[in-house]
């Protein structure tokens, strides 16, 4: 069972041990300079956190599903792993779609790559019903601007839009 989970958990911290050098990286700019990287970090560190946690729970209903019934273990085994290969894809797409977000952010600014960005991953994570696809990415841009330009003052990528 812990190989399976360490198996699911490979991306995710690859990714958050290259988050996390960046991180330390950026502790020496100024405090200004460095507040949107803080923000993307421990947004990131909390996924990372909530990810854990609930391939931890997959990871343990799939071993209990599998020593359960040994009869249709073939097809478990089966099942299980064209799940395992959809759920890499998406960790792949959600991944292209972070580095995509970083190199939109000047050109696009803040506000679009955002929304953009956040459809395509509710949209990846298998959200189909459009006011959640629509809402969602509206309500987490006006939540971000108003904590971050109103709030902490400090400015965000205008991109072509000039916002």
């Amino acid at each position: 069972m812990i190989k399976a989970y360490l198996k699911k958990m490979v991306l995710s911290t690859v990714v958050m041990a290259w988050s996390t050098i960046y991180y330390i990286e950026c502790l020496g700019y100024s405090l200004k300079s460095r507040r949107l990287v803080q923000m993307v970090y421990f947004m990131m560190l909390g996924l990372y956190v909530i990810n854990g946690i609930t391939d931890y729970i997959e990871t343990k209903k799939e071993w209990a599903k599998k020593t359960d019934s040994k009869d249709s273990a073939k097809s478990e085994k089966t099942s299980s792993s064209i799940l395992v290969m959809l759920k890499e894809n998406k960790a792949v797409l959600l991944f292209a779609t972070l580095i995509l977000y970083v190199l939109a952010l000047d050109f696009l600014g803040f506000i679009l790559t955002t929304f953009i960005c956040s459809f395509i991953i509710l949209f990846i994570m298998g959200e189909c019903r459009i006011p959640i696809l629509v809402g969602m990415p509206i309500a987490l841009v006006v939540i971000l601007i108003l904590i971050f330009k109103m709030g902490l003052n400090v400015p965000l990528p205008a991109g072509i839009l000039g916002v």
